[in-house]
């Protein structure tokens, strides 16, 4: 094999735009010349990347001296002059670096305003901005941690065996491309001098979202490409997946296509560890079972001072298939780092090209907060699945009598329900020529009996749009209890529901009856159903609120060690009965499938073979049939002895 050369050069002048090929650049102590200089920061002073708003990929640049020049899409051309930039200085955070940053101008500003949706700044580093690598006294500008990021042409190939689909190395955004190494060479790479400049190899680069986005377009891969294939065999200790290294600049000078890349030492390259075996069928087989699709918000809507509202529709056009009640996996990047979590539909399954999910703000939530805070029109995430035990048949029993009881939040799937039933009812009559409108001045039998607890009045989800489907539906009553305040206006209820309330529901025992709301309040009206006379079987019922904050006043007084088996030869781990199975074995590095950490979307369920466990009260995680077969979830369970579990 030929020597090491240098292949493409490529910069980046804004922070997530497509790149720019060069033959030569000057190495600078911060990177090369012109690369990530400038970025955007938000109303909030945070940097915007396309992992966030995937259109900024779709951005292109021309440099000409001490002007450049950007296009995009159904954008008018702009060019603008370092000359001409403000001499004012503010502070843009990204990640966790706080950097004064120079403000370029109001007309840039509202070109990228105006392309992007939302209220930015186009900002520079100046020559008053300062910022170091992360863990280095080494500068860097605005890009992710490190001046420069490195990829050898051999190590594509080697990941492109591995793939469907070969993929570009533009997909990765690297500054340098080596030509004529072996795949992965570079991991055992520690100093470079390439031309006149020289460099450490710092360390590999963990990779993200960005990675999924095509070349010239702004659509990540329906199947994560190629992270899903990265995380098969180039993993680290702490799930990261690597490719590339990140490059401290030792010496500045010129660089040049063709320049041979001297590798001056060498050091012990990182271990990983390929996890299935190298097949093409191989592949094919494990992108099936990852599959997942994307989702665009389209709108958010306030519902009360700490509910929103959001719209998705599928980035594919393809509908969303669910029932009526149904929650959804997703997954979605915070300042880099990958959360999933799991909502329900509020949306009805009856209008499959749009969804909805409708967020509570919880005091202190990751999730919830940064939905309500950052989260915008024209964002992604990306959704895993839909299930979920409790929902509305696909096919319901005509003109059956319902009853839905909710409290807080817990009304989204009952939302979800409504909104079915009432497009049900609306095709129904649209097909029935029969059908004879009601006395004005009777009283139905209201096949739909629609009762919501809350706190104020200010606290009702929906309470406009359910009144319209109320009216709507014909045959629907509404009504409302509120348990902070005990002035309520006419028609509502004060306090909580009691035996009264419930009385007032006409065939209150021949109904199906569908209960969502925190744990507490779902045990106080199935107490009162019962005493009631409702059968078991009319029941279905789903509640939120339980997950690690249950087990409080559960523990054992006395920590006792346990061991925690597998069926298979997965070592043992050391656990107590004082945390989750499943916390215990995150601990120990082992990786248990896992979404809600509630007990509710049942993903981390295994099957207890043997030993004693303390189990919270049941949230809907696993059916009847599975609980009867020894299935429990890790995440609601304590070992109360030695265990022996299997994953199925």
């Amino acid at each position: 094999m030929s020597a090491p050369t240098l292949s493409q050069i490529s910069v980046y002048p804004v922070k997530s735009i497509a790149g720019i090929s060069l033959t030569h650049s000057l190495v600078e102590a911060a990177g090369l010349q012109f690369d990530r200089r400038f970025v955007l920061s938000d109303s909030h002073h945070r940097f915007i990347t396309a992992r966030t708003e995937p259109k900024l990929a779709l951005i292109h640049a021309r440099l000409n001296g001490e002007e450049i020049r950007l296009h995009a899409p159904g954008m008018p051309q702009i060019l603008f002059r370092y000359k001409d930039f403000s001499q004012h200085y503010q502070n843009v955070t990204v990640w966790q670096d706080k950097i004064a940053a120079q403000h370029c101008d109001a007309v840039l500003d509202q070109w990228f305003s105006d392309y992007l949706g939302q209220p930015c700044q186009l900002l520079y580093f100046g020559q008053h901005s300062q910022r170091k690598a992360y863990g280095t006294g080494h500068p860097v500008s605005f890009a992710d941690g490190y001046p420069l990021l490195l990829i050898s042409e051999g190590s594509l190939d080697a990941l492109n065996q591995r793939l469907e689909t070969p993929m570009l190395m533009s997909r990765f955004r690297p500054n340098l491309v080596v030509a004529n190494t072996d795949g992965f060479a570079e991991d055992g790479w520690q100093q470079l001098r390439i031309g006149e400049a020289e460099f450490a190899v710092h360390s590999p680069c963990a990779r993200c979202i960005m990675t999924t986005l095509a070349p010239g377009s702004a659509r990540p891969h329906p199947l994560r490409e190629p992270l899903a294939t990265l995380q098969s065999f180039r993993s680290n200790s702490d799930g990261e997946l690597m490719f590339g290294q990140n490059l401290l600049v030792l010496k500045p000078g010129r660089i040049a296509q063709g320049d041979k890349v001297e590798v001056l030492s060498r050091g012990v390259a990182p271990a990983y560890t390929d996890n299935r075996p190298f097949s093409k069928s191989a592949g094919t087989q494990r992108q099936t079972e990852t599959s997942g699709f994307t989702l665009l918000c389209i709108a958010i809507r306030n519902e009360t001072p700490d509910v929103k509202t959001f719209e998705f529709c599928r980035y594919d056009g393809a509908p969303v298939t669910y029932l009526a009640g149904q929650h959804i996996a997703i997954e979605l990047y915070i300042d880099g780092a990958a959360v999933r979590r799991r909502y329900t539909l509020s949306s009805s399954p009856e209008q499959p090209d749009r969804v909805t999910i409708t967020v509570k703000r919880i005091p202190d939530g990751q999730v919830s907060n940064y939905l309500h805070d950052r989260f915008k029109t024209g964002y992604i995430l990306h959704a895993r699945k839909v299930d979920g035990h409790f929902h509305l048949p696909a096919v319901c029993e005509p003109d059956e009598p319902v009853l839905f009881i909710s409290a807080g939040s817990g009304v989204t799937p009952l939302l979800s329900m409504l909104r079915t039933m009432v497009k049900r009812t609306s095709a129904k009559r649209q097909e029935s020529e029969a059908l004879k409108p009601q006395r004005p001045n009777a009283r139905p039998s209201r096949q739909i009996v629609f009762l919501h607890s809350a706190r104020r009045e200010t606290d009702i989800i929906a309470r406009q749009e359910v009144a319209q489907l109320a009216d709507a539906h014909g045959d629907c009553e509404v009504m409302y209890t509120l348990t902070r305040e005990t002035d309520v206006p006419e028609g509502m209820y004060s306090g909580k529901i009691n035996q009264e309330i419930l009385e007032a529901i006409p065939a209150l025992i021949s109904r199906q009856v569908y209960l969502c709301g925190p744990t507490s309040f779902k045990e106080h009206c199935e107490q009162l159903l019962r005493a009631l006379g409702l059968p078991s079987a009319q029941f279905h019922s789903e509640s939120f609120g339980g997950g690690q904050q249950a087990m409080v006043g559960r523990l054992a007084e006395n920590e006792v060690v346990l061991q925690i088996h597998f069926s298979d030869k997965t070592p043992p781990v050391t656990a107590s009965n004082q945390d989750t199975i499943l916390n215990h074995c995150e601990r120990a590095g082992m990786v248990l499938p896992s979404d809600c950490r509630a007990g509710i979307c049942g993903e981390c369920k295994v099957k207890l073979l043997d030993g004693k466990v303390q189990c919270l009260p049941d949230m809907g995680g696993l059916t009847q049939s599975e609980q009867d077969a020894g299935f429990i979830l890790a995440c609601s369970c304590i070992a109360q002895s030695d265990i022996k579990l299997a994953q199925e």
